[in-house]
């Protein structure tokens, strides 16, 4: 019964914070936080009270504590990326409305790995970690570079355009030994 009720008690204050009557809205997800056990419950009125606040430390409080309760909560996330300043409101597309990719191909630079010992075609061994040359047996290993690992958000990313993208050329691949062309 209370979990109904903790429903009843959220939609009506999304119905009122999207009418523009925050304090109404605050005092219904007040009592939607007080009533309810269901954690999806918790996690929207704890979102759409920090819609409703205008203090940035409540606003952030609430968004933290909507992810406390739903870790998965896109739309919390990405407030929560702009609250922080990791991400800017103007950089958040609609996916309904992506732009149109240009046609057309793309030159792409290839690089082709010659064993220094003897001058043949080196290929990646299959551990993934080091270069083998096919004649001499020449085993060259790879050393991870100290800050090379350039990781994003997936959230971040998945709100604005890049997260949205289609490749926009194909990559034309030229081999150096034969001329021939790769897609």
């Amino acid at each position: 019964m209370f979990n109904d009720y903790g429903r009843e008690l959220l939609r009506s204050g999304i119905i009122d914070a999207k009418a523009g009557s925050k304090e109404s809205a605050r005092r219904y997800f007040d009592r939607a936080v007080y009533i309810s056990h269901d954690h999806e419950v918790l996690a929207e009125a704890w979102f759409w009270m920090s819609q409703v606040s205008d203090d940035l430390v409540e606003k952030h409080k609430a968004l933290e504590n909507c992810l406390a309760h739903d870790l998965r909560h896109a739309r919390a996330r990405r407030a929560l990326a702009i609250l922080d300043g990791k991400l800017k409101a103007d950089e958040i597309i609609d996916p309904d409305h992506l732009p149109l990719a240009p046609e057309g191909l793309r030159s792409a630079d290839a690089e082709r790995f010659m064993c220094p010992k003897c001058g043949g075609r080196m290929s990646f061994a299959p551990d993934g970690q080091s270069l083998l040359c096919e004649y001499c047996s020449r085993n060259q290993r790879f050393t991870a570079q100290p800050g090379s690992a350039n990781e994003k958000d997936f959230i971040i990313a998945m709100a604005t355009a890049r997260g949205h993208g289609k490749p926009l050329d194909q990559q034309v691949f030229h081999c150096e030994g034969c001329g021939c062309e790769f897609i």
